[in-house]
């Protein structure tokens, strides 16, 4: 069996490597972005005033909420978010969609929201498919 030659380098040689790497490649003389750093800024769907401060209905719908599982920092920093939550809580099927794209990172590339948030938003998804919208059993789940 061969061995394998292996080159050390620092950890910090490791990732500029790795980061210009994956950053651009040129494609017939031009700079493409590669597939892992997309540009998902252009593809983000514009904000308008709606998306900036808490609707009336998402006031409410926080109000109507037990103090236990009532986000106090999603709002304030994330009213567009807190709309989104809100104008879906009433239709499961979209509900959890939402919770799903919140919470599970698809692109493997995002930031993902500050700790105290994404708290808030897991116990809101946790309380709602526990207590608010629990699945319905049917007849081919009973035994």
């Amino acid at each position: 069996m061969d061995s394998l030659d292996f080159e050390f380098v620092s950890l910090s040689e490791a990732k500029a490597a790795a980061a210009q790497a994956a950053t651009k490649i040129a494609v017939n003389g031009e700079a493409k972005k590669s597939e892992v750093e997309q540009d998902w800024v252009s593809k983000r769907q514009q904000q308008i005033s709606f998306d900036l401060e808490l609707q009336p209905e998402t006031q409410q719908w926080l109000e109507d909420l037990p103090e236990e599982v009532r986000p106090v920092k999603l709002p304030t920093k994330f009213a567009r978010v807190a709309n989104k939550i809100a104008r879906a809580w009433r239709r499961p099927a979209i509900c959890d969609g939402v919770f799903e794209e919140l919470l599970i990172d698809h692109r493997g590339t995002r930031q993902g929201f500050p700790e105290e948030v994404a708290m808030e938003i897991s116990a809101l998804a946790e309380y709602y498919r526990a207590v608010a919208y629990p699945k319905k059993s049917d007849v081919w789940t009973l035994r």
